[in-house]
């Protein structure tokens, strides 16, 4: 059956019908995982966020805590919420940073500090929730939707505030015009090959043996039910306090999991 015209414009542009938050913690302190000589026993944990449609779509977004104080990171997003409930997508992504300041510009809650600390992180958590929902309904992955943004539209999409002194936006638009003639380029390369990904690594195994990071990938296999079929990760960057150490390992102890 055709999807009528109405049908596909609550597709392309789902209204937001609710927000749960939900109060996620690890116990990576007993092993010290991911602890450092200030943060000596962290929990690595989240305030996680989905936004749930009228359409079935969600989106996802989170904010990293290390355990206490994470209720607080929660409580804070269940206020942003009301925000975007009952929110049609458009009515965000249109005006990025309208959208943003409307979070951290409350004309009461910006007393507690919308642009640092526990607001500042919730704020983020619900802002990647939308981005997350933009991709998701566009179908692309979120790399992908801002690579097809034209330069205006990712101008447009930055707030300019604090860094105008470094770079205008005319100047940032300029920098992305003379990139365009060979994005071709980079994207197919990035799409046959991928890009090496920044990560501190599952709990940030600094000083960790390799070994438990393949325990914690493989529990994580263990969790999801398997990985998919075209899941092949090919290199991982362990991080430490002393910089960065590009290492290359070949998961086959995870492929050999997802074959049996």
């Amino acid at each position: 059956m055709k999807a009528s015209e109405g049908e596909l414009i609550r597709l392309s542009d789902p209204k937001i019908t609710n927000v749960r938050v939900l109060d996620l913690r690890f116990p990576t302190s007993r092993h010290q995982i991911g602890s450092d000589a200030v943060n000596t026993d962290p929990d690595y944990s989240a305030a996680y966020c989905i936004l749930e449609t009228d359409v079935g779509i969600e989106g996802y977004g989170l904010t990293f805590t290390l355990g206490h104080g994470t209720e607080l990171c929660v409580l804070a997003l269940e206020y942003l919420a009301r925000f975007v409930h009952g929110r049609n997508l458009s009515s965000l992504t249109d005006d990025t940073v309208a959208f943003s300041r409307q979070l951290t510009e409350d004309t009461q809650f910006r007393w507690l500090g919308p642009e640092k600390g526990v607001i500042h992180l919730a704020a983020a958590a619900l802002i990647n929730a939308v981005w997350d929902l933009y991709a998701r309904t566009e179908g692309k992955p979120l790399w992908k939707l801002l690579a097809d943004f034209e330069p205006e539209q990712i101008v447009r999409s930055i707030d300019f505030r604090y860094i105008e002194d470094a770079i205008t936006p005319g100047e940032a638009l300029d920098l992305l015009r003379t990139r365009t003639a060979s994005q071709a380029g980079r994207l197919n390369n990035l799409q046959r090959r991928g890009y090496p990904a920044y990560t501190t690594s599952a709990g940030r195994v600094t000083g960790q043996a390799s070994s438990t990071l393949f325990r914690i990938l493989l529990s994580l296999v263990t969790f999801r039910g398997g990985l998919a079929q075209d899941f092949r990760p090919t290199e991982w960057y362990p991080c430490c306090r002393h910089g960065c150490t590009a290492k290359r390992a070949r998961f086959r102890r995870l492929n050999s999991a997802r074959r049996t």
